[in-house]
Order: C-alpha cells, then structure tokens, then sequence
C-alpha cells in the first residue's frame, strides 16, 4: 500500500498551475486509496455539480442515474448519500458542497416542499448566484408559485404547525424565483424550453420543433455515458438533455470519459497531483489491466475542470498509434493548426514553447524514441510550467524518460493493486450492479474477487462473465472460475491469461469469438456505423461472421470485453487487445496466410504479393 497522504502544501518555487483538492487529514486518512477505516471515502475532489433533492423520493432512482451519469462525463458531482464523509459534521460538508461548486441542480419531486432542508439549500443556492438547473419530475413550476397549493401544500401545513412562519416566508420567494426559471420537465422532455439562470456566454438556438440546435464543438454525444437502466424511457431522454446542458455550462474543455466505478482511485489522484507540484514530468508504471490509463485520466480531468492549463493533449495507446497521427493530434489540441508532415513537427512544436503552460499524457508508451520524437524539447517545455505524464508497463523506459530533464525533477509513480475490500466491492458492482453481493452468493464472491489479486482489470472483466450466472446451477461455474485464477498466485501475466480464457471461452458463440477478433485486431478505433455496415452485409453470405450482429456485440459490451465511447468508437483495454491478437497468431505460428486476420503491414504486403493466403476467410486491416 502507499504511505499515508497529506495535504498539498504550496511551493511557490514551483510554476505550475494548481489543481484545488480536498484533502481531509483526519482519522479517515489511513492508506493511498482514501479510504478510512470505517470505509467511508474521503472526501478529495472538488465537486462540479451540486444535487438538491428529496431523498425519500428520488435518491436511488433519478437522481442515482444523473449521479452515475455526470460521474460517466467526467465530473464530480455531489451526492450527500455517496460524498459525505465519516468523522465531518454532515451539515458542514453539504454546505461546503453546495459553496464550492459551479452548478447547481434543484430536483422537484411531489415530496420535496417536506423537507425543510431541501428549501433552505435551494435558498443558499439562489444566494450563491450560481447557475441553477431546475428540473420538473412530477410537479409543474406552477405548482412552486403556490406553495399551499397542489403536491407542496402537505409539506407546507406540516411547516406551518411547526411555527415556522419566518421561514416559509423565504422558501415562498425561493420557489417562485425558480419557477420562472424555466428548466426540465419530464412532461415535456421531447420539446422542453430551457434557460439557465446568468448563461450569457452560452446562446441556444431553438429550432422549429421547440428543441435546441447543439452545436458539436460545445456538445458531447453523452448517449453512451447514461447507462439507463430506467423503465421509463422518457427519464432516459431526460438524463441525457440535463447532463448536455451541464457540460455546456461547465467550460472544461473535452474531459476523458472515465470508469463508472472510481473504488480505490481518491488516494493515488491525490498523490499523483501532489506530486505535480513538486515535479516537471511524472512516470506512471505498473502491470497491464492495473489502472495506469485510468489513473491518468482522473488527473487530466482533475486539471481541466480547473483550467489550470492553457491547453492539454491526452495521447492514447501510443505503442499502437502512428507517429504522425500522435503529432497531428498533439499539434492540434495544443495549437488548433493542422499538422501535414512529421517533418513540420518541430516547428510547430517551437509553436507550442512560446508562452503555452500545457498538460501532456502519453499514454501507454513502449519505446523511449516515440518519447523523443513526441517531445523533442522537453527542458524548455518544463521551465514554462508545463507538465509531462507518461505511463507504460516497462519500467526501464520510464526511467530513461524521466531522467532526460535537466531543469525540473521527475517522479516515478508506481500503480498498487486494490486492497482486499475495494477489489471486492468493484468485483460486486460488475457482478451485481452493488457494492455487496447477492443472497447466497456472497462466499462464493468473495473467492472470485480475491482469486483476482486486486487486478481492476480481471475483477471487470471476471465480474461481467458471471453477471448472468446467478442461479443455483452455475455455483460450480463460479468455483471453477476461482479455482482457475488461484493457479499459481505469483504470475500476475498468467492470472490475467486465465481471465481472459475463462471470458472468452465462455462467449456464447463462434460467431462473437469472431467479432472480438475482429475488433482486436483491425478495428479499435473505427466508428461502430461503417463497421456494422461491413457485417450487417455478412448476414446472408457463407462467411462465419455473425448473423445477428448487433446482438453479438451487444454480449461482447456486456461481458466487458468491448467498449463504445463517447463518440461510438470501439474501444478495447490494451490487455484483451493484445491476447486477441494472440489468439490469430497461435492459429498458425509458423505460416502468416493461415490466420484468420493481419494486420502488421509488411507480414501483410509478403502475403499478398507471394500469394501465401491459405485461410479461407482472411480479414485484413
């Protein structure tokens, strides 16, 4: 485990831009992952958003999915159920919360004029003059102008009892000013009208149907973010249109979409931010499936919502990118100029030295020449306050890169496995969509997630492939699975080998076996349409390709063998892509032609061109 955490103190010998985090050190601060010994989280972010609501009536329903939904976004938004911490007075803390974000959200329920909680934050929130984001589930706004009136009226005869006349008086004039702030309605939400409250910067264009024309460099498509496990579908559309709006409302820039589940993340974001105080570039090593990417990715986030940076560059899977897409990427993001040639890099990167305090992640690097080639001046890049965060499997090459400042010190920063309680508690929310497991089952999952050595990536992978098997007859399928995994306990690379055998053997069929192979080898990255297109046009050939395409991917997004993202991408952690890749090569090690799939350029172009094809269906990148 790493050592205990501290404060990040200021260092004003060192230009960079800081990143506020709120650290606690108290009692609860007892190892890296932030979390006490009671099990509460600390509480180490700055939150974005604030969540007003009735608890009773919408905590584990709409609200929970717009908390899981601004958390799939990238923010951090502020729910006391999830946020509060154990040991800080509960009150002090929602006040703190509801003070420090930008955004505030007000939820009107039937229930919600009962509590009088709930009536005084949303007085201290129209106190802040901050934007507040009302929405409507199953009240109307009229229904907030005549309190006494309606679904309020119960709470307020309840108040007026009470001799609380004096604050009614201020919850009256609270609910009225926000009524005529039009917002969400779940009524209305194919046609909603919607003003924020001081959104000067931000103009909506309402078209002819009485929605908002998006404009897709102030949008994300966040579809995929709400994972709408909601029977309504209209809640669905609702989630989607609230979350759009906060993220025009919050200029971040374009945050990394990050894991739903952040167990075991607080302590190593707080460590590794406090180290960029003190650091010019950090190098972030550890196993593959450990949480390198997603590490760096909470710390990008971090700095963005906080536009601590001028501008910041996120470069993905660098071993499997080309130089030239990486460049263009780089010069893009950090000047907004497009890059023709890698010959034009350097001057552009002259470009980027000139003024800029940047952020640059370069992620999943193998080889200290692409280091070279993406930051060929990084003494100069680091005296202007910029910051470098690179992380890779090979220590030896952090090494080299970490040493090649002169000016600034550097940092290797080693990822830990998750401790026993988190790896367990992530295993359940991919087993059983909660922290805890099942009646019957809870033994059972233990030995799984601890079969799993506190790897993130097998208890994700392990958890979704036993989602479905819940019931008595497959208690033989979890044993074997954890008996499987506890072969050998010291190879790390080998337990991850048997996960993803377990996974992949258990798909359903050959035909969804084909198209993981097909993602991993030749289409991570593509946008799903085009590539659905491809197999859609299998269904009535000879070919082994699916059939029912969309059902197979489906089960392979399910079993946590493939991801969307944001922009309907495919998306594949780096480990399953490279045991993928194994599968084809172990069909033939000898003779390239019998594999099902290339996609190493020359083995391709000495196959083609020496008429070496042997496979009856070869897939080519």
């Amino acid at each position: 485990m790493h050592k205990p955490l501290h404060p990040i103190i200021d260092r004003p010998t060192i230009d960079v831009p800081s990143v506020s985090v709120d650290v606690e050190t108290t009692n609860a601060i007892t190892s890296s992952s932030g979390v006490g010994s009671h099990g509460f989280n600390v509480l180490s972010h700055t939150y974005d958003v604030f969540l007003n609501h009735r608890g009773p009536d919408v905590k584990t329903t709409f609200v929970a999915h717009l908390y899981e939904a601004l958390c799939k976004a990238g923010f951090h938004p502020f729910l006391d159920v999830k946020s509060l911490v154990k040991g800080r007075h509960a009150f002090k803390s929602i006040d703190e919360a509801l003070n420090s974000v930008r955004v505030h959200v007000a939820v009107f329920s039937k229930g919600y004029a009962e509590s009088k909680y709930c009536l005084n934050e949303l007085c201290d929130m129209l106190k802040s003059g901050k934007l507040i984001f009302p929405i409507f589930l199953d009240v109307e706004p009229e229904h907030l102008t005549r309190p006494h009136h309606g679904p309020f009226a119960t709470g307020f005869r309840k108040h007026m009892k009470r001799g609380r006349q004096d604050d009614i008086k201020r919850w009256e004039k609270a609910l009225f000013e926000v009524a005529n702030l039009t917002g969400f309605r779940l009524n209305e939400v194919n046609g909603y009208a919607f003003q924020p409250l001081h959104l000067s910067h931000f103009t909506f264009m309402p078209n002819i149907e009485g929605q908002f024309l998006e404009n897709s460099d102030n949008f994300r498509n966040v579809d995929l973010m709400v994972d709408c496990k909601i029977g309504c579908r209209d809640e669905a559309q609702l989630l989607r249109k609230v979350v759009r709006a906060i993220q025009s409302a919050l200029p971040v820039g374009l945050l990394q979409q990050v894991v739903q589940h952040r167990i075991g993340l607080q302590g190593p974001v707080i460590e590794v931010v406090n180290y960029l105080h003190q650091v010019g570039i950090l190098g972030i090593v550890g196993m593959g499936g450990i949480g390198k990417t997603t590490l760096a990715k909470e710390v990008y986030n971090e700095y963005a919502k906080q536009q601590s940076f001028e501008r910041q560059s996120f470069l993905h899977d660098v071993r499997a990118s080309s130089l030239l897409s990486l460049q263009k990427q780089l010069v893009h993001e950090l000047l907004g100029e497009d890059l023709k040639s890698v010959e034009e890099f350097h001057n552009f990167f002259n470009q980027i030295l000139r003024d800029q305090k940047v952020l640059i992640v370069i992620d999943g690097i193998d080889d200290k020449w692409q280091f070279d080639q993406l930051i060929p001046s990084l003494d100069k890049l680091l005296m202007q306050g910029s910051r470098v965060i690179v992380t890779s499997r090979d220590r030896n090459v952090l090494n080299y890169i970490t040493s090649c400042s002169s000016t600034r010190e550097s940092k290797l920063y080693e990822v830990q496995v998750l401790d026993c309680i988190h790896a367990r508690q992530l295993f359940n929310w991919h087993a059983f969509s909660s922290d805890k497991a099942s009646d019957g089952f809870q033994d059972l999952a233990k030995e799984v997630a601890d079969s799993c050595n506190g790897l993130p990536l097998a208890l994700e992978v392990m958890g979704a492939y036993l989602f479905d098997k819940k019931a008595p007859k497959h208690e033989v399928i979890w044993t074997e699975s954890a008996k499987s995994l506890r072969v050998d306990p010291g190879a790390i690379d080998h337990k991850l080998q048997k996960m993803f055998d377990i996974s992949y053997e258990g798909l359903s069929s050959p035909t969804d076996k084909l198209m993981f192979l097909d993602i991993a080898c030749s289409m991570i990255g593509q946008h799903e349409s085009p590539i659905m297109n491809i197999w859609e046009s299998c269904i009535l050939c000879t070919c082994p390709s699916s059939k029912s395409p969309h059902s197979s991917l489906m089960r392979l997004i399910d079993k946590s063998l493939v991801k969307l993202d944001e922009n309907k991408n495919f998306q594949m952690h780096a480990v399953l892509r490279d045991m993928g890749k194994g599968v084809v090569k172990r069909q033939s090690l000898q003779e390239v032609g019998k594999r099902t799939h290339l996609w190493e350029p020359l083995e391709t172009k000495e196959v083609l061109e020496n008429d070496k094809v042997k496979s009856s269906n070869l897939y080519i990148s």
